[in-house]
């Protein structure tokens, strides 16, 4: 799917923030890694233009904000959860997607990075983690694209993922990553869709969970802002409404300590 069509798909389920005013502009020169697995070592400068690109992208403070839902699952079987930020200029072109995750019972928080120009990827920043305990390493790898193929990839490690930075990349063999997962979380599709779960009441607040259904997947919560008709409906019906398609319309909002919670701003049973 390209990304521009990506993007017009799901926008309503996007909350935009504005951050500055400027954009990246810088050009890229793509360069091939001509070498074969044999002959790979250490970093020799490879995709210095991507990097330069990359680090304006990430140093701006003047793109619009938006995200999906911030996904988990049950914390009894799984201290996994998921979610997906996104970088846009003022045209709405997506200049970044940012996969945020934990996976298993490791409670590290890991993250992804896309990268985009002109609608198509150019290079991708995985942190990721191996092993458990004393036999866990964090790593780094970037790669870099031309059009849908990983041309180049780098890959760093370190006992300690605040040191990554202090490591010398080495080039190893091509290795691309997906962003199909953070498409689907923006569009509320697959393991993120959003199906009425349950209503919650806790210390007085009440909040509507949605997600796929599955006992051992994804859901989220939201904060309930208004009882509206439909809400209404949900909580003195609830039974009767468990497990159908609902469209939500939410926003991430802080709570004034810190952290951030989901408001819930509008929600609709979808008739199938």
């Amino acid at each position: 799917m390209k990304i521009k069509t990506f993007l017009i798909l799901v926008s309503v389920a996007l909350l935009w923030t504005a951050c500055s005013d400027s954009t990246p502009a810088k050009e890229i020169k793509k360069t091939k890694n001509e070498k074969s697995p044999e002959e790979l070592g250490v970093d020799d400068g490879t995709g210095g233009e991507y990097e330069d690109y990359m680090a304006i992208i990430d140093a701006s403070d003047s793109l619009l904000i938006g995200s999906s839902m911030y996904y988990a699952k049950n914390p009894d079987l799984s201290n996994e959860t998921y979610q997906v930020y996104l970088l846009l200029d003022d045209s709405s072109n997506i200049l970044r997607i940012e996969e945020r995750y934990t996976k298993g019972n490791v409670g590290s928080l890991l993250t992804n990075f896309h990268y985009f120009r002109d609608g198509e990827r150019i290079a991708s920043k995985e942190i990721y983690n191996e092993g458990e305990g004393e036999s866990e390493m964090f790593y780094e790898r970037v790669t870099y694209y031309e059009g849908q193929t990983p041309i180049a990839s780098k890959k760093r490690g370190h006992r300690f993922e605040e040191y990554l930075e202090n490591e010398l990349f080495q080039m190893i063999s091509p290795i691309g990553c997906s962003f199909e997962k953070a498409q689907r979380a923006i569009a509320q599709e697959g393991e993120f869709q959003t199906n009425f779960l349950d209503v919650l009441r806790i210390g007085g607040l009440i909040y509507i969970e949605v997600g796929e259904g599955d006992p051992y997947g994804f859901s989220t919560t939201l904060l309930v802002q208004q009882v509206t008709p439909v809400i209404q409906d949900l909580i003195s019906n609830r039974d009767k409404h468990v497990g159908k398609k609902v469209k939500v319309d939410f926003r991430e909002m802080p709570d004034g300590q810190g952290f951030t919670f989901q408001a819930l701003l509008g929600i609709e049973i979808v008739e199938e």
